[in-house]
């Protein structure tokens, strides 16, 4: 008996893993474009404006070349450029997630502008040709306009990525020092095969100490309790709290493993470094 694409179901299939393969975020062309706006016109406004003007210029003389017959590397470079770009923002921009600890928070570190990286850079050269094709007439105009343009330029992206309050270098660097101590404090207080739960500070202990993200289905707790009782010492670092929401956490999450959350050794600002204990 013949049998159609349908009723073996090999189109769907097919589908399905071109899917996976090229779109694994799935096909969201609005979550992309709101996701494209807060990485371009919120977080870039002045370079975003600066871009869409020369893709204009650069669009409007690819039609010209292209009726006139004449250059076609720009027309391609156009053409290429404008699908690969579209992919990329369909491909990451169907993907929500959060790399601030605010949802809300839209800054530099985050994920998509390393992802759109490419948008940024091969945005460069439309805007340099029309500056070239356009202004070169303008032999006095020219070299002022370029040197208000780029101070303009250069003094918001300093801004942002200097003195940035979140995830300015300033900050990072900051951030840092601070990690630094609390890592050289940490390993003077535990022992070289202490294990410590940290979240996402696994990356401020480790190598020095053993990590673990974190914690998330029952088996997790049993391994720590299998670790104490190997005489590995465990740690529970988290954010500092208070007598009472340390036991209301101790008794909710670790006493039905007979285990128990002891009081810290360590405070760092608004994080304490607190000792697993195994109960018999």
């Amino acid at each position: 008996m013949n049998l159609t694409a349908d009723q073996t179901g090999l189109l769907p299939q097919s589908l399905n893993l071109l899917q996976k393969l090229f779109l694994p975020f799935g096909f969201h062309p609005l979550v992309a474009l709101n996701h494209l706006i807060d990485y371009t016109v919120r977080l870039f406004p002045l370079w975003t404006l600066v871009m869409a003007v020369g893709w204009l210029g650069f669009l409007v003389r690819s039609i010209y070349l292209l009726i006139k017959k004449k250059n076609l590397i720009e027309p391609f470079y156009f053409l290429l450029f404008t699908l690969i770009g579209s992919y990329l923002v369909l491909f990451y921009g169907s993907w929500t997630f959060n790399d601030n600890p605010n949802p809300e928070a839209i800054t530099i570190g985050t994920s998509y502008v390393r992802y759109w990286l490419p948008l940024y850079l091969f945005s460069l050269p439309p805007l340099a040709v029309i500056l070239d094709k356009f202004l070169d007439r303008f032999t006095m105009v020219l070299p002022v306009f370029c040197v208000f343009l780029f101070s303009a330029l250069f003094l918001t992206s300093y801004q942002l990525v200097m003195l940035d309050f979140q995830e300015g270098l300033i900050k990072v660097n900051n951030n840092v020092l601070v990690y630094q101590q609390i890592a050289n404090e940490t390993a003077k207080l535990t022992k070289p095969g202490a294990v410590i739960i940290a979240g996402k500070m696994d990356k401020v202990f480790f190598p020095l100490r053993r990590v673990i993200f974190q914690l998330n289905v029952s088996a997790d707790y049993v391994r720590i309790k299998e670790l104490l009782a190997e005489g590995y010492p465990v740690y529970f670092f988290n954010f500092k709290l208070a007598e009472a929401d340390l036991n209301f956490l101790s008794a909710k999450d670790f006493v039905p493993f007979n285990l128990q959350l002891q009081p810290s050794i360590a405070d760092f600002s608004n994080q304490s470094l607190y000792p697993i204990k195994l109960v018999q």
